[in-house]
C-alpha cells in the first residue's frame, strides 16, 4: 500500500486513503522530534496490513515534521488537514484517533476535540495542558522504573495519567512496562488496545461543566450545550442535543433527583434523546407540529434519526409558564419565536442564568430557516419577539447567559473553536442583552431594506450582521 505525499503550507504529510464510499476512521501516527520517516513506516507498517485494514478499514495519516508538531503552528496545521480530509467525505470526523509519543500529548492537549481517542506511548507532557483531555479517551504507555517516578514537568505517561485522573477524568487508562519489552509493541501489537481504540466515537462522548451550585452543562459532538438545573425536589435537563451516549445514566450520575426535560425548540441537535425521559416539556404550539419537524429534520441530517416523545410523555409550555422544582428554584418559560415559530428561553431567578437554547444563536450567528417568500414573515416575528423580550432585560443583567451551542462565544469557525485551550483566540463575544438589542436592529434594517433582499440573496451564506448580531437564512427552496 503505498502512501501518497501532500503538503500544507510549509509541512509535509504522507497518507492513505481507505477505499470506501463513505467515511471512515482515520488513525494519525505522529513521528517524534528527529525520528526518521523509515522509522516512522516501520510503525505504519501494522496499519497498512491487509488483515488490519479488513477488520478496522482505517485510513492513515503520517505528518514528517516531528519538531513542527510541538509547536502551535505545526498542531494547527495538522488539524487543519483533518478538517480537510472530512470535508472531501474521506473521513469520519467523530472517528480520528490520534498516536504518538510526546507530540500526541501535545498535539491532543490542544484539539482534544478533534480525536475521539489518544493512545501515547512513552514521551513526556505538561500534565496540566494534557488535562484539556478530561472527556477524550486516553490509554498511556509508559516504562516503570525511576522515570516513572520522578518529579519533573514536562511529566511522564504514568504522572499524566494521573494528573487526569485527579481533574476529574474517567477514561484515561495507564499500562506500565516492565524491563527490555518494546512500548510500542506493547501498544499496539496486542489486539485488545486496538479493539479499544476503534470502538471510540465522539458521537457517545459528553463533556460535563460544573457551572455553580445546582447547575452542570453537558457539551456533546455536534457541539450542542444541554444544562441540568437541580432543586431540592426535582430537576429539569433544558435541552439533551445530539449525543448518542447514555444521556439517562449521566444525568442520573449528577443528581438522585427525579429528572424532567424542557425543550428550547423542536431541532435534533436540541432533543435528540428527550424520548429517554418520562416527562418532556414542550411548548404548547409545537406539540401538534413535531412530525412536521422530524421531517424537516431528516431533509437537514439526511437519516430518519430518533423518535420524538410520544404524546403522554409531553407537557405543554406557554409564555410566563413556571416549573417549580423547590427550594426556590422556579424556571420561567418565556416565548422567544424566530429561530422557530415557538421557540422558548427559560429564566432561572434561583442561579441567575438564562437558558437561551438558539433563540439569538451564538450573536454571531442566528439561524433562521424559511423559504424564499417567507424570510420578511419569519423577521418580522421575529423582530416582536426580540422587542418584548427587552422589557426582561433589566432583570437580567447580572445574569450568566447560556446558549444551546455554548462554545460558539469562540466563534462559529470550528478550526478556531478550541484556540483558547493554548492562549491563542482571537474571538470572543458573550450572549447578553446587546446581543438582543442588536438583533432587534438587524431585523429591522432587513425590513426597512437598509439591508436589501438582492445583498441578502447574492451573499453565499445568506449572512448580515449589525454590531455583536448576526443572522444567516437556510432557505428550504433554493
Amino acid at each position: 500500500m503505498e502512501l501518497k505525499t501532500c503538503t500544507k503550507g510549509p509541512y509535509s504529510y504522507r497518507l492513505w486513503k481507505r477505499e470506501s464510499a463513505v467515511p471512515g476512521p482515520v488513525a494519525v501516527l505522529l513521528p517524534e522530534p528527529g525520528e526518521t520517516a523509515e522509522a516512522l513506516e516501520k510503525k505504519a507498517e501494522l496499519f497498512l496490513d491487509d488483515a488490519f485494514q479488513r477488520q478496522y478499514g482505517c485510513s492513515l495519516l503520517l505528518p514528517e515534521d516531528g519538531e513542527a508538531l510541538s509547536t502551535w503552528k505545526g498542531a494547527a496545521a495538522l488539524r487543519s488537514v483533518l478538517f480537510e480530509l472530512e470535508n472531501t467525505q474521506a473521513a469520519d470526523p467523530c472517528r480520528m484517533y490520534l498516536i504518538g509519543g510526546g507530540n500526541a500529548w501535545a498535539v491532543g492537549s490542544r484539539f482534544p476535540r478533534r480525536f475521539a481517542a489518544v493512545i501515547a506511548v512513552g514521551g513526556r507532557a505538561d500534565p496540566y495542558a494534557a488535562r484539556n483531555l478530561k472527556f477524550t479517551p486516553v490509554w498511556a504507555f509508559g516504562r516503570e522504573g525511576a522515570e516513572a517516578e520522578d518529579r519533573k514537568v514536562p511529566a511522564s505517561p504514568k504522572h499524566t495519567a494521573a494528573a487526569l485522573r485527579a481533574c476529574g477524568s474517567r477514561c484515561v487508562r495507564y499500562t506500565g512496562v516492565e524491563g527490555d519489552q518494546c512500548l510500542w509493541q506493547k501498544a499496539l501489537g496486542e489486539k485488545a488496545v486496538t479493539d479499544w481504540l476503534f470502538a471510540q466515537t465522539k458521537k457517545n462522548q459528553f463533556e460535563v461543566t460544573y457551572l455553580q451550585p445546582g447547575v452542570f452543562k453537558i457539551d456533546d459532538y455536534f457541539t450542542s450545550s444541554a444544562y441540568l438545573v437541580c432543586g431540592t425536589e426535582k430537576a429539569l435537563l433544558i435541552d439533551t442535543g445530539m449525543g448518542e451516549g447514555d444521556l439517562p445514566a449521566l444525568v442520573h450520575s449528577l443528581t438522585p433527583l427525579p429528572v424532567e426535560v424542557a425543550i428550547t425548540h423542536p431541532h435534533r441537535d436540541h432533543m435528540a434523546q428527550a424520548e429517554k425521559f418520562s416527562r418532556v416539556w414542550f411548548h404548547e404550539g409545537d406539540i401538534g407540529r413535531l412530525e412536521e419537524y422530524q421531517r424537516q429534520m431528516e431533509s437537514f441530517f439526511g437519516d430518519q434519526g430518533p423518535s420524538a416523545p410520544a404524546k403522554d410523555q409531553l407537557l405543554p409550555l406557554r409564555d410566563g409558564s413556571k416549573i417549580d422544582l423547590g427550594g426556590g428554584v422556579v424556571i420561567e418559560a418565556v416565548e422567544f419565536g424566530g429561530h422557530t415559530p415557538n421557540s422558548v428561553v427559560f429564566i432561572d431567578g434561583y442561579h441567575k442564568s438564562v437558558y437561551t437554547g438558539d433563540a439569538i444563536g451564538s450573536g454571531y450567528l442566528a439561524l433562521m430557516i424559511c423559504t424564499t417568500k417567507e424570510w420578511k414573515q419569519v423577521i418580522s416575528h421575529y423582530r416582536e419577539n426580540l422587542r418584548r423580550f427587552q422589557k426582561h432585560l433589566p432583570e437580567l443583567q447580572e445574569y450568566a447567559w447560556l446558549g444551546g451551542h455554548y462554545i460558539q462565544e469562540n466563534g462559529c469557525d470550528v478550526e478556531r473553536q478550541e484556540d483558547y485551550l493554548s492562549g491563542t483566540s482571537e474571538y470572543f463575544l458573550p450572549l447578553s442583552g446587546t446581543v438582543v438589542c442588536d438583533m432587534e436592529a438587524l431585523c429591522e434594517k432587513l425590513l426597512s431594506g437598509e439591508i436589501s433582499e438582492q445583498e441578502l440573496m447574492n451573499d453565499p451564506g445568506h449572512y448580515c450582521t449589525f454590531g455583536s448580531a448576526g443572522m444567516t437564512f437556510r432557505f428550504t427552496d433554493l
